[in-house]
């Protein structure tokens, strides 16, 4: 269990004015899931001079509130009291002890106040003028940098041909594009190797904090946009391939350096050794740099954006076998995000948790989460919803005050609706629904409800999520569930069989439609034609390689929904089957 980090303030007693600002300094670090300790939160059971002391030392950092009078004070010059001269003597030695290394002491001023009433010996450190400056205080205690650094780079390895494009660099020619073309005869070609051993992904997921009390990163919003393919511009900072790496299951992405474009990639899913080829580039001979790319871990695309495993399955399991392949995610809507609920001490005291709360265990409303204890009272915590515990912010026997977060109860799970693509069954004509995660599965229709893409299959409830399933079937037959309500399921389990009467195939890259192999020639499909699984259907011409596409399974051609010719996009609708 994480605990917050513990902050003695520091501070003179100059006025109810005063006395009240540094109480609402105390408050505000308390909110912000730091346990922020002043005098007057607790009655000493020792000695005044004994119980400053062991704050400063069982205390991570030390705030001092400079004014003109605490500086007089931490200095000895002001005799008309005497705590702030104790904690100056305290301080001073931990400091000269240290070598002068200060790690513990930060220095805060008010904003009317001034760097002249930092006591001499803590000058030359870090302090923040508060309120101005209170967020970056916070990110201090907590560890975090005013700016994080960018994320190191791991230099790839590129083929020969970028010693080959130095060479022709200084006949480049002035046009690298006409109406959004590249011009090939303005490039080069590079290799693009793998980083890592894993497999070469599409998809990644964006995290965000799930609130500035809670400590942890929560998947909140699925990212669906693919990452780039076949002849498409990249520019600089922009990520274009990534690999799962296979020991730790997090995405390394492929990011540009310079403008570029893509050549070809091998296909989603496949299985690849460090530096192993996974595509082709073409470098303009003007934008030349060395690498021309490079890759990065955790963060790609954005700065902003952090990229995490999906869910608690992560993004695919990918090198399955056939029968165990987790279904292809074709879109991904966020229907809710998680909510999270603070349970605030309403008393003053000493809290105690309850001996069975522990992080991830299930609570009912009302359910008793501790007690706090007044001296003379004990008044039971009782949890204001139903939920899940996510954080536990205070410690056993510490003192709180009203309004304190004491424990954070999530209420409600994200939500996504996800459509997902047909699993060939053993029966003729069927086809499966799998699950993409591992939860709980509750079923939401009747045996026998015909379906389309937007009908809800099942649900399936997992670790903080609820993912609401349906198929890409345009016209079907739901037949059956293969597991029962509230059974667990998991990842790749498949859950229910859709008799298939309507089908799409979706176009697997970007490019141009053709419907035969060359003009004049006969169309390999044909609206009432009846084709077998493994036989060409129609060809995607990328960038000048053509590539047939296969049926994926015997079904005749009811409808083909793009123009010979046509310029089409990732996973677009090709045509309608009957099966």
């Amino acid at each position: 269990m994480t605990m917050p980090k513990r902050v003695f303030v520091s501070y003179s007693h100059e006025s109810d004015l005063h006395s009240q600002w540094v109480l609402d300094l105390a408050g505000s670090l308390r909110k912000r899931g730091l346990e922020s300790i002043i005098d007057r939160y607790v009655i000493p059971d020792v000695p005044l001079p004994q119980w400053m002391q062991n704050q400063i030392e069982s205390a991570e950092y030390t705030l001092f509130v400079c004014t003109p009078r605490y500086k007089l004070r931490f200095e000895g010059k002001d005799k008309s009291s005497q705590g702030v001269t104790w904690e100056a003597m305290i301080a001073n030695h931990v400091l000269y002890s240290n070598r002068t290394r200060n790690h513990r002491f930060i220095a805060v001023i008010p904003d009317s106040g001034s760097e002249d009433d930092i006591p001499l010996p803590f000058r030359q450190f870090k302090f923040y003028t508060i309120p101005a400056q209170f967020d970056l205080l916070v990110g201090h205690l907590n560890g975090e940098p005013e700016v994080l650094p960018p994320p190191v780079e791991i230099p790839v390895a590129v083929s020969d041909a970028s010693s080959l494009a130095r060479e022709a660099a200084e006949t480049v020619p002035v046009v690298i594009e006409t109406d959004g073309v590249p011009n090939i005869d303005a490039m080069v070609v590079a290799e693009v190797n793998a980083p890592v051993l894993g497999f070469v992904c599409d998809y990644a997921v964006v995290s965000t904090r799930a609130g500035p009390e809670v400590p942890v990163w929560d998947n909140q919003v699925f990212f669906d946009r693919p990452l780039l393919r076949g002849l498409k511009r990249v520019e600089p900072q922009q990520s274009f391939m990534a690999v799962i790496e296979a020991s730790s299951r997090e995405p390394v992405c492929v990011t540009a350096r310079t403008r570029l474009y893509i050549h070809s990639t091998v296909g989603h899913g496949s299985q690849v050794n460090a530096n192993d080829p996974i595509g082709k580039i073409y470098i303009p001979k003007a934008n030349l740099i060395h690498p021309p790319f490079s890759t990065t871990r955790g963060q790609t695309y954005s700065s902003s954006l952090k990229y995490t495993p999906i869910l608690a399955a992560s993004l695919w399991k990918l090198g399955a076998d056939q029968a165990n392949r987790p279904p292809y995610i074709l879109e991904c809507e966020s229907i809710g995000q998680s909510g999270l609920s603070a349970v605030l001490a309403k008393t003053a005291g000493l809290f105690s948790p309850a001996d069975t709360l522990q992080i991830g265990m299930k609570v009912r409303r009302g359910a008793r989460l501790g007690t706090i204890r007044d001296g003379v009272d004990t008044d039971d915590v009782a949890a204001p919803k139903a939920g899940t515990i996510a954080h536990v912010h205070v410690k056993e026997g510490s003192p709180v005050h009203v309004g304190r977060t004491l424990v954070t109860v999530r209420t409600s799970a994200t939500e996504l609706s996800l459509l997902l693509s047909p699993l060939v069954s053993a029966q003729p004509a069927w086809f499966d629904l799998a699950s993409p995660i591992s939860g709980v599965m509750h079923p939401t229709l009747r045996p026998g409800t015909a379906v389309s893409p937007r009908s809800v299959i099942c649900q399936v409830r997992g670790n903080n999520v609820v993912v609401s399933l349906r198929i890409d079937i345009a016209e079907g037959q739901l037949m059956a569930y293969h597991k029962q309500g509230g059974e667990r399921v998991q990842f790749g389990d498949r859950l229910a069989s859709v008799l298939g009467v309507g089908l799409i195939i979706r176009a697997p890259l970007l490019g141009t439609f053709y419907r035969a192999a060359s003009p004049g020639a006969q169309p390999f499909a044909t609206v009432g034609a009846r084709l077998r699984a493994g036989e060409p259907a129609y060809i995607v011409e990328a960038l000048k390689i053509m590539n047939e596409i296969e049926m994926p399974f015997d079904a005749v051609i009811a409808e083909i929904l793009v123009e010979d010719g046509q310029g089409i996009g990732w996973n677009q609708p090709i045509m309608k089957l009957i099966v």
